[in-house]
């Protein structure tokens, strides 16, 4: 496999996209609106280790977090082969953060050949400076500083006395005076 990989590894993209249509009649054999969190680390080639995320119902929120021995990333990353892509279906969530550095590291560190997600990413810059290709469909750090500052706008009217019903969380009413309030050039309140 690992003579496959290096193979592939050096044809281009869209090389290898029409090869698997009009040799194989796959046309939809990729993750599509992703980017390259290091746009210096991105050719790669692999068998995919796969995981997909589940909604996670409340009561089993504690799972979530890495230190719980039922967590499933951690064996993800400790257990994906040499030269894998760990491939994680995240349901086109990308208000969440699928993976960040310290995973990233791991998977690097122990031979993993790349990550993708159709879900965001966690530690951007960290991600940028790490020669390991991650492809992901957002950052959370960019929907972070979006709901920050929405959320600013928000505050800035219950300051001035407006009342919570209606205003927040924000509606589509208030998203649109807020999109109106940008475009104006953020003016006082």
């Amino acid at each position: 496999m690992t003579d496959i990989a290096a193979a592939l590894g050096r044809v281009t993209t869209p090389t290898l996209t029409t090869v698997m249509m009009r040799d194989h009649g796959l046309n939809n054999t990729a993750i599509r609106d992703v980017f390259a969190c290091n746009p210096a680390a991105r050719r790669f080639a692999g068998p995919a280790v796969t995981a997909r995320f589940l909604p996670l119902r409340e009561d089993l929120q504690p799972v979530q977090f890495l230190d719980h021995p039922e967590n499933l990333m951690r064996p993800l990353v400790e257990e994906a082969p040499a030269g894998s892509v760990v491939v994680l279906d995240a349901n086109r969530r990308n208000d969440v953060g699928v993976l960040g550095g310290n995973l990233v590291m791991r998977m690097k560190v122990r031979g993993v050949a790349a990550a993708v997600t159709d879900g965001g990413m966690r530690d951007l810059p960290e991600l940028a400076g790490i020669d390991f290709p991650v492809f992901a469909t957002a950052a959370v750090a960019e929907a972070g500083q979006a709901m920050d500052h929405i959320e600013g706008y928000v505050h800035k009217r219950l300051a001035r006395g407006e009342p919570v019903p209606g205003l927040y969380p924000p509606g589509e009413q208030v998203r649109a005076d807020y999109a109106a309030w940008v475009a104006a050039g953020e003016p006082e309140l």
